[in-house]
């Protein structure tokens, strides 16, 4: 008995290769290793914001205020969260290639919304400046700093 085409359907940027011809999908260890490498950076800044607000949380209960180093530490878990959404998504738009834009792929979108949420009012590089104001003893002229 032999077995029939496949009919399960994988997006084309899954399963089409952009090797050299013959090396194939299963030589392709260059998209390998950049999904591998995508995937260090998200689970860091993820932790990282979990842990900022529940740091900040327990120094307000106990304090009743909240640190200059705290509100930093909370403020750049934000700017590096988004940064490094916005660093996964260009990768992966880069490994994959035109592939990325064909309208089976989710990369298109993604990186779009990565871009988007860096320039939202807590991410851009404005604010490094001011967290970096606030660690040199400025108080910032936001109120969510």
């Amino acid at each position: 008995m032999t077995a029939g085409p496949s009919t399960s359907r994988s997006p084309s940027w899954r399963t089409r290769c952009t090797c050299p011809a013959g090396t194939g999908c299963g030589s392709c260890r260059g998209r390998a290793s950049a999904v591998a490498r995508a995937g260090t950076g998200p689970g860091a800044a993820r932790a990282n914001v979990y842990d900022a607000p529940d740091r900040m949380w327990d120094e307000l209960e106990s304090d009743g205020a909240m640190t200059a180093p705290h509100r930093v530490i909370l403020a750049l878990s934000r700017v590096n969260a988004c940064r490094r959404a916005r660093d996964v998504a260009q990768a992966m738009v880069d490994t994959i290639g035109t592939q990325a834009v064909d309208t089976s792929s989710p990369l298109d979108r993604l990186l779009r919304d990565a871009v988007a949420m860096q320039q939202h009012l807590v991410a851009p590089d404005r604010m490094l400046e001011l967290v970096g104001g606030l660690v040199l003893g400025e108080e910032p002229p936001v109120p969510f700093l």
